[in-house]
């Protein structure tokens, strides 16, 4: 292998490809695929990672971005399906992007070819992974893991079937080795165990290092190490002025000799000095010396070290590299009421959506054909509906809207007795039931074709047979 060219390892790659190979190529393919992982023993963990989880307790905007992410996906409900026919289209529906999905499922339902699973051992797990831990906490505790440092691990235990009934969390911090072709196992240094762990037993999520997809994950917010060490240096910054700013507020020496030459004079000086103003009933007396002395005063001006400006950027950065809106943290400086209600939308469609794509794709195929590959997971969206769009879209045709379906928008009641089906058409805006007598809106009107009831109510406003509107 070691004599192979690259033109060499390139062809025999090809003719894997395409099944084009001899056995002895088949194996030197295979062991240019085992050369695809830095170790053939499993990558450890990276130089921080410990650091890095930490940091969530001790960074504020960390904490604040990386908890509402994870708290919004933890929230999401999971679904279960089945698919009747057409043969296999659960197979299509599984390895579907999220929009196709969602259309591909809305379709299977129309036609009565998709049942939801209200009741499964599966749904069961994903509500409550084991016996301490809730369904909640777990799936946001996953969230942050890949947040934070790019992957998340969770340890199955299964019955004396083999069926999955418990899920485990691992901080990624324990795994020290993860599972490799030649040894398909994770190596586990735990608190109080360690061992190896066959790796059909290890549910692993990976956010992927574009420098190394073989090995293990990167996390958003290991880029952002800097930003959030400078955001938290100047906060302790802050917090040392405070406190006792390592320094005095003046310096007074003895510019020559006399009585307070000496450390003994130096010393009754400090206590005079003290015993004279300390104490916030003594600020502001003076004080008199027989001997003049060097004065020195120390003073930090925070404005024009800009450390709001600073603490802004690097919030700002943060923020922005997790694609936050601003408004979802009540950052309104910039902002108006149209990106204020757009904020929602792009955190759901930019932030959660592709968050829960991966989660449900590692859950759909490497989870769910433990117990029926036939099954769908799905979660519900959480992209809401655009209400400006369909308030517009009612005004813009008040007539296809029924009366109930107004009052909806405004959170009332149905009108009884089935009067809320009416619509008002246009013209007069008359009530009526169904589809109801829709008036012909041209540039004349044929009055000759009209029912009596409109010809009146025609006549009532003052138009006559072929008079323009």
């Amino acid at each position: 292998m070691n004599d192979l060219t690259i033109r060499d390892r390139v062809s025999l790659a090809v003719r894997s490809l395409t099944g084009r190979f001899t056995k002895a190529e088949a194996q030197a393919v295979q062991a240019i695929a085992r050369g695809f992982f830095s170790t053939p023993y499993g990558t450890p963990p990276r130089r921080g990672v410990r650091q890095v989880l930490e940091h969530y307790r001790e960074a504020p905007w960390l904490r604040a971005i990386v908890g509402r992410i994870s708290h919004a996906t933890a929230s999401t409900t999971w679904r279960l399906y089945t698919v009747g026919r057409p043969p296999r289209m659960e197979r299509l529906v599984q390895r579907a992007a999220w929009r196709t999905r969602s259309h591909q499922l809305e379709t299977l339902a129309e036609r009565g070819d998709l049942t939801e699973i209200d009741e499964h051992p599966l749904l069961s797990l994903l509500s409550r992974p084991n016996p301490t831990q809730l369904g909640t906490f777990v799936r946001r505790l996953i969230q942050q893991h890949l947040e934070l440092v790019g992957e998340a691990f969770l340890l199955i235990q299964r019955d004396a079937l083999g069926t999955p009934v418990s899920l485990w969390p691992l901080v990624p911090s324990w795994v020290a080795e993860v599972a490799t072709p030649l040894r398909p196992a994770y190596r586990l240094s735990m608190p109080g165990w360690q061992g190896e762990v066959p790796a059909s037993e290890v549910l692993a999520f990976t956010d992927p290092d574009p420098a190394d997809p073989y090995g293990r994950g990167a996390g958003t917010a290991q880029a952002l190490a800097d930003e959030l060490e400078t955001d938290e240096f100047a906060a302790k910054h802050s917090k040392a002025w405070f406190y006792n700013r390592a320094k005095p507020d003046f310096m007074l020496w003895p510019k020559g000799p006399g009585r307070f030459t000496g450390e003994a004079a130096l010393k009754r000086l400090e206590e005079d000095w003290m015993g004279r103003h300390e104490g916030f009933f003594r600020a502001y007396r003076p004080h008199f010396l027989n001997q003049e002395v060097g004065v020195h005063e120390f003073g930090q001006d925070f404005r024009a070290m800009q450390f709001i400006e600073l603490r802004q950027h690097e919030r700002d950065a943060i923020m922005q590299i997790f694609g936050m809106p601003p408004e979802i943290f009540g950052i309104l400086q910039s902002s108006n009421r149209a990106t204020i209600d757009a904020s929602d939308f792009l955190f759901a469609l930019y932030v959660l959506t592709p968050r829960l794509e991966l989660v449900r794709e590692h859950l759909q195929e490497r989870l769910v054909p433990q117990y029926d590959e036939r099954l769908v997971l799905d979660y519900d969206s959480p992209i809401q509906a655009d209400r400006q769009a369909e308030m517009d879209a009612m005004k813009a045709a008040p007539w296809a809207v029924t009366l109930d379906e107004w009052r909806a928008r405004m959170g009332l009641e149905p009108l009884p007795e089935g009067t809320g089906e009416q619509r008002l058409v246009p013209l007069m805006l008359a009530p009526a039931t169904g589809a109801g007598p829709v008036i012909p809106m041209a540039a004349s009107w044929d009055l000759s074709r009209l029912e009596t009831r409109e010809l009146e109510a025609l006549k009532a406003l003052g138009l006559k047979a072929g008079a323009s509107r």
